[in-house]
């Protein structure tokens, strides 16, 4: 299901990121208010996790942290909050920590059931085009492609701010999964929305449009079955995908993740696993690469996550006009993990006694190296990789986005740092300045029942990449204009490869 995890709720967190959640489970919950107590330890449990996991943190990140949540924890006294107002209290957090987009928090199905059901749901899939929130069906009575402008009264530019709107691509992406039930928590439901639209064949007229509200049963589907974009989604059931342009000489590889799933290998065995498999698949690909002639070639990073940090000079090596010089090196303050008795989870697996999380640590532990101020881990260590044996010679092309992050966003800083080739699309939404990955802990609030997922690794790629690309968020060389994005969206084209392709056809 394309909606496996349903965003709920993006904080304004900026390093301790958390992403609040729906994770699909089936336990009974009552919304009940939680006690002043309840939250307060929360709180102090979510401070303890903060420094005591938080990669290589600061004295001063430190003494922040727990400045900032004593305050808040003032702010609690002789409340009661039930937890999606707890939840809302926490957005507001602001934590400065080294966490990046892997670190969340998460909102079971038990916390949200009492809210979901029999509440009507706004039922219309939409999509983010800059900074207009437009409609991403055909199924309506709104026409597909037409711009929302209030919704129940209530203009969407208020509304974009009472859901947390940035100009981050990261946050656009996810909005556009969510916003239905971002728009439910902070709204509450209505049997009816009464909407406010222009549609795209006369722009300048305001339009309205009643439509029924729908259950959560039918969002879904009407998010997986009713929504155009992101088209070709059929591409999302295997992690390589490939097509030939033969007009325009053109090869296109699209990598949704550089993760091979593989039941069989787990932990510290799939990083090795993960490597080979991708070697052997990428060796099949550039050789068919090589058969075809294809002149050109287009890489599609647009819906990758991310995963093995092993995989991304693996792959550029099949693109490399010349040597580079590869680093990648994990650190860590320590592996004294606070609250134990609250951990859920270790590196994914789930934790059925001590035993699970003593074997995680003393696993990961005997990997590393301990330094001055901490613990590393040297996967790759300055080694000068050589092109592989079927690597394309041709011109490249990368199509990035919003979606881009963790490995994905080492490969996009590789490819700029080399000039290798144009990169096209959007801001990538995560940053090789700033992984904090290697490996996650889950945690299980006791009051709340809220889940937090942190990661407890920072990575380091080498100097020669961080000189070449000094910038925190790589941003394309071509950023399509507002109106061309459009035009391919109503076309249900793909904007970004449909402009790689005239740019290719017109160099020829």
């Amino acid at each position: 299901m394309l909606l496996k995890n349903i965003f709920l709720l993006r904080s304004s967190i900026t390093a301790f990121s958390f992403l609040l959640l729906i994770s699909l489970c089936h336990t009974g919950y009552s919304q009940n208010e939680l006690s002043t107590t309840d939250l307060q330890k929360d709180l102090t449990i979510i401070r303890d996790i903060a420094i005591g996991t938080a990669p290589m943190l600061s004295k001063e990140m430190e003494s922040a942290i727990a400045e900032k949540i004593q305050q808040k924890i003032g702010e609690l006294e002789s409340q009661s909050l039930d937890v999606i107002e707890f939840t809302k209290f926490l957005s507001k957090l602001n934590l400065e920590t080294p966490f990046d987009e892997h670190a969340e928090m998460e909102l079971g199905e038990e916390v949200l059931r009492p809210l979901l059901t029999g509440s009507m749901i706004f039922p219309i899939p939409v999509t983010v085009i800059d900074s207009l929130i437009v409609v991403n069906s055909t199924k309506f009575e709104i026409p597909f492609g037409s711009i929302l402008k209030s919704i129940n009264g209530e203009p969407i530019d208020s509304l974009k701010k009472l859901l947390g709107w940035t100009t981050d691509s990261f946050d656009q992406r996810h909005l556009e999964n969510q916003f239905s039930l971002m728009y439910l928590v902070n709204k509450g439901g209505s049997e009816s929305y009464r909407i406010g639209y222009s549609a795209p064949d006369n722009p300048h007229k305001r339009l309205e449009e009643v439509v029924m509200g729908t259950d959560f049963n039918g969002f879904v589907d009407n998010m997986n079955q009713g929504s155009v974009y992101p088209i070709d989604r059929d591409l999302y059931n295997q992690n390589i995908n490939t097509k030939f342009y033969e007009e325009q000489s053109a090869f296109y590889l699209r990598l949704n993740s550089f993760s091979w799933y593989d039941k069989e290998s787990k932990g510290l065995k799939k990083l090795k696993s993960d490597r080979a498999n991708f070697k052997k698949a990428f060796n099949n690909v550039f050789r068919e690469i090589q058969n075809t002639g294809a002149d050109h070639l287009i890489i599609d990073l647009r819906y990758n996550y991310g995963g093995n940090l092993l995989i991304p000079g693996l792959l550029y090596s099949y693109m490399a006009n010349e040597s580079f010089i590869e680093n990648v090196k994990l650190e860590i303050g320590d592996f004294t993990l606070p609250h134990r008795n609250l951990l859920v989870k270790v590196d994914d697996k789930e934790v059925s006694d001590k035993k699970d999380i003593d074997t995680f640590i003393s696993r990961y532990q005997s990997e590393f190296t301990k330094t001055a101020v901490g613990y590393e881990w040297v996967y790759i260590n300055s080694e000068s990789i050589k092109p592989a044996k079927f690597a394309f010679k041709g011109k490249v092309y990368l199509l990035i986005g919003g979606r881009t992050i963790s490995a994905a966003s080492y490969f996009t800083a590789l490819f700029k740092s080399a000039a290798r080739g144009q990169i096209i699309g959007e801001q990538i939404g995560g940053s090789h300045h700033s992984i904090t990955a290697g490996t996650d802990v889950t945690y299980q609030l006791p009051g709340s029942n809220i889940i937090v997922t942190v990661p407890l690794m920072l990575v380091h790629f080498s100097d020669e990449v961080y000189k070449a690309v000094p910038e925190k968020k790589i941003n394309p060389d071509i950023n399509l204009a507002t109106d061309t994005f459009y035009q391919h969206f109503l076309n249900q084209k793909d904007p970004e490869l449909e402009e790689t392709l005239k740019l290719i056809a017109e160099q020829q």
